[in-house]
């Protein structure tokens, strides 16, 4: 017999022994990272799953649409950098990658519909969705007195006991101030992990990396809401799923089944942070739920008061502002901010609650990609259906001049903050403080100004009461320090000056 050439003898051994690997590693964490590779809202498909039963009598909770057409033109609401032309609606869907768009006003499904290859009742992952339904349970647990705010992880989970990590409160998992050692944002490969880990249960108790002390840096994180859920299912007795059943899916009438997966049969941990798979009806309806503050068809399904801390715009020191219980408030705009309490739960690849308590609205938005700013669409839909001007300067409050000023800490420290013009005229601000160089900061969103490249992000996010401006938060490379400068004055003339001679 011929003796194969060197390179086919290299070939098959190299063969042989990556199918020997992948063989051993069939059932770990990263042949699932390799096989899978990126979340598509199909992944229910994928992974082993539980099913919450839909109600046997579905709920009449909303007045279907008897006009189709009865939302204003694209024209009138849609920017002009998201539209090419007059496109009609079925354009607008296709190029957007949405799967289902649905608008409630008043209680009236004003409008629906479905594209790319979507049907009606059919089920589509929600991604980080699942956050804000998981902690709307836990806001219901509260209300029973199963469980509190306030409790330490360490009284559910026994391994959060060890120095590292017994400060953590459920508190502080609720508003991604835990101050544990993983970021969405910059931390791809433990975010990989955690989705495709086999084990969570295990993942998430020997996880005991913590970078800051548990409620002074926000930084939004999965592992956060993995860690909660194991902490509501020990507190109830009941999985994420069944207390989901008994809470909400059946009271509220909801008509499709809600599929969410778990991590694998053998260990059956299920995905609280990111693996519900949901049909849009059902969505909208918890949609709703949030608009009337929990109460549903005059029963009060999750605490009011939980509703309310999400909707409340004030500062108080304890978590960042544009974050509550697993829900992001809509804030800045370009170069304002609405004067809407509006907020959303929102997923991977552009899935959204959206709801507006000021102009009654719900819309959900479910899609393949996320390719707009909806947020802010959805808003500009909220002000159209009411009839008015969509122009940002009718509707946004320019806060760039009240920037400027001396602000302090609560341990005394302080922050100048000049503003100054370049030869085009626009505004750019001087920084000084006792432990920063001094430096140039812009403004680059309504309530922001910092800077950005591909290496470093650095903003001073501001927060406002009323129409004035009231302190801010220092933002370093994806999170939120949460300690706090409030303004304490303007600044004179003198000091003006004296800070532009240092510069």
């Amino acid at each position: 017999m011929a003796k194969r050439p060197l390179f086919m003898q290299k070939t098959t051994t190299l063969f042989f022994s990556f199918s020997f690997i992948f063989i051993l590693l069939s059932a770990c964490t990263f042949s699932r990272i390799g096989l899978h590779m990126m979340p598509a809202v199909s992944d229910y498909k994928l992974f082993p799953k539980d099913t919450i039963f839909a109600a046997a009598s579905p709920s009449a909770s909303f007045v279907e649409a008897q006009n189709p057409n009865i939302l204003p033109p694209l024209a009138h609401w849609l920017p002009k950098d998201y539209r090419k032309g007059e496109e009609n609606w079925a354009q607008f869907m296709k190029k957007s990658h949405s799967t289902a768009f649905l608008v409630l006003r008043n209680d009236s499904l004003l409008f629906e519909d479905y594209a790319n290859g979507h049907e009606k009742y059919e089920p589509q992952v929600v991604f980080s969705i699942s956050k804000a339904i998981t902690a709307l349970l836990v806001g219901i647990a509260i209300g029973e007195g199963k469980i509190s705010a306030e409790q330490p992880v360490s009284d559910f989970i026994p391994e959060f006991s060890d120095p590292e990590r017994r400060g953590i409160k459920i508190f502080h998992l609720l508003n991604m101030v835990s101050g544990i050692d993983f970021k969405d944002e910059r931390d791809f490969g433990k975010l990989s992990v955690l989705y495709y880990n086999n084990d969570q249960d295990k993942y998430i108790r020997n996880f005991d990396a913590v970078e800051h002390r548990p409620g002074t840096h926000f930084a939004y994180k999965s592992l956060a809401t993995q860690i909660l859920s194991s902490c509501l299912e020990t507190a109830t007795g009941q999985s994420v799923g069944d207390y989901l059943s008994d809470k909400l899916w059946q009271p509220m009438g909801m008509e499709c089944p809600a599929l969410l997966t778990v991590d694998s049969r053998e260990a059956g941990n299920q995905r609280a942070f990111g693996g519900f798979a949901l049909c849009s009806r059902d969505l909208l309806r918890l949609g709703q739920l949030l608009l009337h503050k929990g109460n549903w068809q005059g029963q009060q399904l999750v605490p009011k008061d939980f509703i309310e801390q999400i909707i409340n715009r004030q500062e108080d020191g304890r978590a960042y502002w544009g974050y509550r219980n697993c829900f992001w408030r809509n804030g800045d705009l370009e170069k304002g901010i609405f004067q809407d309490r509006d907020f959303f739960a929102s997923g991977y690849l552009g899935q959204f609650i959206y709801v507006n308590p000021d102009r009654n609205l719900v819309v959900i938005r479910q899609g393949k990609k996320e390719n707009f700013l909806w947020r802010y669409v959805f808003n500009r839909l909220a002000r159209s259906l009411d009839g008015e001007s969509t122009d940002l300067n009718d509707h946004c409050q320019n806060f760039s001049a009240q920037f400027e000023g001396i602000y302090a800490a609560e341990d005394g420290e302080e922050i100048q903050l000049i503003e100054q013009k370049d030869k085009k005229g626009n505004s750019f601000w001087i920084w000084k403080g006792p432990k920063e160089k001094k430096q140039k900061l812009k403004q680059f969103d309504g309530l922001c100004i910092g800077k950005r490249s591909l290496k470093t992000k650095k903003r001073l996010i501001f927060n406002k009461l009323g129409n004035n401006i009231q302190g801010f938060h220092l933002d370093n490379q994806d999170q939120v320090d949460l300690k706090y400068y409030q303004k304490k004055s303007s600044i004179s003339l003198k000091g003006r000056k004296a800070l532009m001679a240092e510069f």
